[in-house]
């Protein structure tokens, strides 16, 4: 065997054995000691996150912006286990959704958004805010039809690129994690496609069994209320909270270190 082929071998074997927590047979594989723990510290790090969410439509007519958040976790397992324990903390245990207007999530919600400014860039957000195409909107255009829209296909092409736009700066993120739209989750085409165009792993969870993207839902979602003037009490409460600890007037251009739109 050549010493490339020796050299996958010995990776094989390395990555098998981190895999099964017998770290201490490394050296007997050939290992260094020095490439034992840089193996291990490589195969046993977190894997670094994206849990994007939507608000608004894209492509709709009468709607005229679209709004696309992410949350990135460099260690979402942690933030995850963080998170279930603020629920513990405040008793509050229902799914967080910016729809909702339970006027109780407000200090689950509060406790979040501290924490995630609080954490040193380990968790961070940032949204885009798009302008629907006119000719999207239901206005006229000229030499269209109103009536002349994409097909789906074509939107989800459309807003692939706009996934791309907003989550190609993270490079060491390899996942993104959407809601689910249905049981079956994205279609293997898409998936290639996301891919190919964004360089990421695209999965798909229910969104109640997600902590990290209830939070990714309901920061895009305050977005969203606070640009279309929600007329809702409890969501302009919420979007006031989030106002007030990122010391802001508005929510369409932040500029934060861990909260960013534009």
């Amino acid at each position: 065997m050549d010493a490339k082929g020796s050299l996958k071998r010995r990776q094989f074997l390395g990555k098998g054995a981190t895999a099964l927590g017998a770290v201490s047979l490394l050296p007997l594989l050939g290992f260094t000691e020095d490439e034992a723990l840089q193996l291990e510290a490589k195969l046993t790090a977190p894997v670094k996150t994206i849990f994007v969410s939507e608000s608004g439509a894209y492509a709709e007519k009468g709607v005229p912006k679209f709004v696309l958040g992410a949350l990135r976790a460099n260690d979402p397992e942690k933030a995850e286990s963080d998170f279930k324990a603020y629920r513990n903390t405040h008793n509050y245990f229902t799914k967080l959704s910016y729809k909702s207007t339970d006027k109780y999530k407000g200090p689950l919600v509060n406790s979040w958004i501290q924490y995630m400014l609080n954490s040193n860039g380990n968790l961070n957000f940032r949204a885009h805010i798009i302008d629907n195409p006119q000719m999207y909107s239901g206005q006229p255009v000229l030499g269209m039809s109103k009536n002349n829209n994409p097909s789906r296909l074509k939107r989800w092409d459309e807003k692939t690129n706009i996934y791309k736009g907003l989550v190609q700066n993270w490079s060491k993120a390899p996942d993104v994690v959407v809601k689910s739209q249905s049981s079956f989750g994205p279609t293997q085409s898409f998936i290639q496609n996301f891919l190919s165009k964004t360089g990421k792993n695209i999965a798909s969870v229910a969104t109640h069994d997600c902590q990290l993207l209830q939070f990714a839902d309901f920061l895009t979602g305050c977005i969203w209320g606070d640009i279309t003037q929600t007329q809702s009490t409890v969501k302009k409460a919420c979007i006031n909270d989030l106002k007030s600890l990122l010391s802001v007037s508005e929510l369409s251009s932040v500029n934060k270190s861990a909260f960013k739109v534009s």
